[in-house]
């Protein structure tokens, strides 16, 4: 793997395309948004700093091409909101016609590397293709300026899956000269049911709807908005979570245990 193509010019995208291009990795950048790419063509690249260290990466493509961002890439990195897959695998859908394509979802969310795959079918890719997946995004960041991020940690316990699963082990050998606190499981299965944030956000969201009305989100949510009431919510969400997984011969993992 020496070209990647990041998918997703958010907070997690950036960080990303920056912190591999720093790694020695030549990388392109595509976003469906041109006003999101504008500051980092504007200056050049992307300034990062914090966790993964400090420097500027010129990144080598920014752009809304598919064509020229894929351009001699190997390995198609998705950071972006499970609303985007569709739209990111109708695009890649053009340009991975060759067999043995690897697309990595960081984060997969839950359910994300099967709708990923069926999205690529749907648009007629009937290769082989290899879609790996986290159950977490590995940066824990912010952009804090323009066409700047900083990472204020990674995460450091990682579930990850591949689909088909009998690639979990080859495409995780591949990941961990990126990312080395991979840990595979067998199914894609686990990491999506693993989704932490599907968890602990929509109780969080809707408990505390008036203060998040009243402040415009003004407030510390995690710190804040995660009171005792709430964590009961968030627990009592957890059990069915799990259950879920009892029923389908997974192993389940509590929210607490994951979140730690």
């Amino acid at each position: 793997m020496k070209s990647i193509t990041v998918l997703g010019a958010g907070n997690a995208g950036c960080a990303a395309a920056a912190h591999l291009t720093l790694m020695g990795f030549s990388v392109s950048m595509f976003n469906r948004w041109e006003s999101e790419l504008a500051p980092i063509r504007e200056k050049g690249g992307i300034h990062v700093k914090g966790a993964v260290g400090e420097g500027f990466a010129e990144i080598k493509t920014v752009t809304t091409d598919i064509e020229e961002a894929a351009e001699g890439a190997d390995f198609f990195l998705v950071v972006a909101p499970a609303l985007a897959h569709d739209y990111f695998a109708t695009q890649l859908a053009r340009v991975i016609g060759r067999k043995g394509a690897t697309i990595m979802l960081n984060p997969g969310h839950t359910g994300g590397a099967l709708h990923f795959m069926q999205s690529l079918r749907k648009a007629g890719v009937d290769s082989e293709v290899r879609i790996c997946e986290t159950n977490t995004n590995t940066y824990i960041c912010r952009l804090t300026g323009a066409a700047e991020v900083t990472v204020y940690g990674l995460a450091r316990k990682v579930l990850f899956g591949a689909l088909p699963g009998k690639y979990t082990d080859e495409r995780a050998e591949t990941v961990r000269s990126i990312y080395p606190f991979i840990s595979p499981v067998e199914s894609v299965l686990d990491t999506g049911f693993a989704n932490v944030n599907a968890i602990m956000h929509p109780a969080g969201m809707l408990l505390n709807a008036g203060r998040i009305e009243r402040k415009k989100g003004g407030f510390t949510f995690y710190d804040k908005g995660t009171t005792e009431a709430v964590g009961r919510a968030i627990d009592a969400l957890d059990l069915e979570r799990l259950n879920v997984m009892k029923s389908l011969g997974l192993a389940p993992i509590p929210f607490v245990d994951v979140f730690y």
